[in-house]
């Protein structure tokens, strides 16, 4: 072959499939990553409430009770503290707010997790009775609405699932 057929470097059809190529695999990693992210938060949303089912754990182990906390102190009108007010001096506040937690219920209420007014001052029951749902997120922060676990629950026994 003469110098002046010689092939040097790729064509413009062999690039431009080349950059498709690359792009493509991008699209498909960045998706598998987005998805592990969200899966994280939610894994360690379930880390924070299984922390603060010990602390519950070890509340009721002191106080023979379950303790007496406002739903949303935003918006209820009685003297009552929140949740974390009460578990503190056994788990950090910061497990009180969940990863996935986008619309700042943790700055308004304390915490990204209803109590259940219910088990206010009640007696402990956790060896008698069967257990009752005690924190879950105040919005499925997991999934949409009404579908499967798209939100965790803490139940008084200490055990947190997705719901």
């Amino acid at each position: 072959m003469s110098a002046l057929h010689q092939k040097n470097g790729f064509t413009l059809i062999e690039m431009a499939i080349t950059i498709a190529i690359i792009a493509v695999l991008a699209a498909m990693l960045l998706g598998a990553v987005m998805l592990s992210r969200k899966k994280a938060r939610q894994t360690q949303c379930m880390s924070n409430l299984r922390q603060i089912g010990m602390g519950l754990t070890m509340y009721l182990d002191d106080y023979r009770q379950y303790p007496v906390a406002t739903n949303m102190p935003s918006l209820e009108l009685n003297d009552l503290e929140p949740i974390p007010t009460g578990l503190t001096p056994y788990v950090s506040d910061k497990v009180f707010r969940c990863p996935l937690d986008n619309k700042e219920y943790f700055e308004n209420e304390s915490s990204s997790y209803e109590w259940n007014t219910r088990l206010n001052g009640q007696p402990d029951s956790r060896k008698t009775d069967t257990p009752r749902e005690a924190l879950w997120d105040y919005e499925p922060f997991h999934g949409e609405e009404d579908k499967p676990k798209s939100r965790n629950i803490l139940y008084s026994d200490g055990r947190a699932l997705g719901f």
